[in-house]
């Protein structure tokens, strides 16, 4: 979506000022995702489980 938000822009009519919270509210969303993520993988590193290792357990496709 923000790629095509870029690349054709004259197909939205949004304003710029409603694209900025658009772009900040994406930006926010992955930015807590990995907080959360981070924030679990410490926590479960304390009990000494790795959460990063699922990752690794999934064969490729």
């Amino acid at each position: 979506m923000a790629y095509e938000e870029l690349a054709n822009p004259e197909a939205y009519l949004f304003t710029p000022i409603t694209n900025a919270w658009i772009f900040g509210f994406f930006a926010a969303v992955f930015a807590l995702g990995a907080l959360t993520y981070y924030i679990a993988r410490w926590y479960r590193l304390r009990s000494g489980i790795d959460i990063a290792w699922a990752f690794k357990e999934i064969p490729p496709e």
